[in-house]
């Protein structure tokens, strides 16, 4: 364990990335001065620097790394509204506005080096999608709501660079909901058609929140997420090439509200094995879950201090080694 960089309440928002040596790259957000950072370590010492000073920026950023390993980073500046930024690194940092509002973005670069994003709008309250090669963003799904405190979203691209993406849905009772382009019947209406289905569904408060999302080899989604505050619970959900699965990893271990579950974050190793990492806030503790194919092992990465561990992030080496950053 060891701190990226501690100068003026720089954590939140944080988003983390491995590159083809796996060296950590972070964005993430300055909240004292309002604005998007960048921090990397490069095999030998650490080197952080701001992208974004022009207002306030930076909250909700999204970090990927293209073929190059340089850095492209996803954000919002709420000083014009909550537009939804863009940065791009070539040598030197490259900056546009890719729509007009956005919340809980998030971005990956596809095998030709483009940005794809996935995003909230709050004004209309539909979930969005944009490929660098579209004219305009896509709204994935209309009939939904989210909690803009415990909301979040997660987003791939498959092996074809075909886009999922698992979200919180409140609507009516409380979802989980999956979202995955149909190329096909796309290709034939002429327009982006989206596959959209329940993952899960209760009445518990906060259902869904934190929620997470990685692929497998085969291109099935594997999602983790909160499972609301009067269950205390993570939960895991995977698709098995018919319909879904889905399970309770670990629980609260505290009489009250005890949270265990929040800021989920999945990760599918190379054997196609599950591995999450999460806060139980009611125990200050970060825990770690790890499936061996038969039954969840579960353990303890810091089981001190006080106060939830947050804003959790987890990437896994070349040789399944966890990296994780949090706040």
């Amino acid at each position: 364990k060891e701190t990226a960089y501690s100068t003026n309440n720089v954590g939140q928002h944080a988003s983390l990335v491995l590159d083809s040596a796996d060296n950590p790259h972070f964005s993430h957000y300055n909240m004292q001065f309002q604005n998007l950072l960048y921090t990397h370590y490069n095999g030998t010492a650490w080197a952080t620097e701001t992208v974004d000073s022009t207002g306030l920026v930076g909250e909700f950023c999204s970090i990927d790394v293209d073929s190059y390993d340089n850095p492209h980073i996803a954000y919002v500046d709420r000083d014009n509204g909550g537009q939804l930024k863009y940065a791009a690194y070539d040598g030197n940092w490259t900056l546009s506005v890719v729509d007009e509002e956005a919340e809980y973005t998030s971005i990956v670069m596809d095998s030709t080096d483009r940005p794809h994003f996935s995003y909230f709008d709050l004004s209309d309250e539909d979930l969005r999608y944009l490929s660098q090669s579209g004219a305009n963003a896509v709204v994935v799904s209309t009939d939904m709501n989210f909690d803009n405190a415990w909301g979040g979203l997660g987003f791939k691209l498959d092996s074809q660079g075909i886009p999922h993406i698992a979200y919180q849905n409140h609507s009516g009772n409380n979802h989980v909901s999956y979202a995955k382009l149909n190329s096909t019947a796309s290709a034939s209406a002429g327009t982006e058609v989206w596959d959209i289905e329940t993952i899960d569904t209760s009445n518990q408060n906060y259902y869904g929140s934190w929620i997470s999302l990685d692929l497998d080899s085969q291109d099935r989604p594997h999602v983790s997420y909160f499972g609301g505050d009067n269950t205390d619970d993570l939960r895991y959900a995977y698709h098995n090439g018919t319909g879904w699965e889905t399970e309770t990893v670990d629980s609260q271990s505290n009489t009250g509200v005890d949270r265990t579950g929040w800021y989920s974050a999945i990760v599918i190793d190379s054997t196609d094995k599950p591995q999450i990492a999460y806060s139980s806030q009611g125990t200050s503790k970060m825990r770690y879950a790890i499936h061996d194919g038969s039954d969840w092992h579960l353990d303890d990465v810091i089981n001190s201090g006080s106060g939830a561990k947050t804003n959790i992030q987890l990437a896994l080496s070349v040789a399944d080694v966890p990296h994780i950053c949090y706040f």
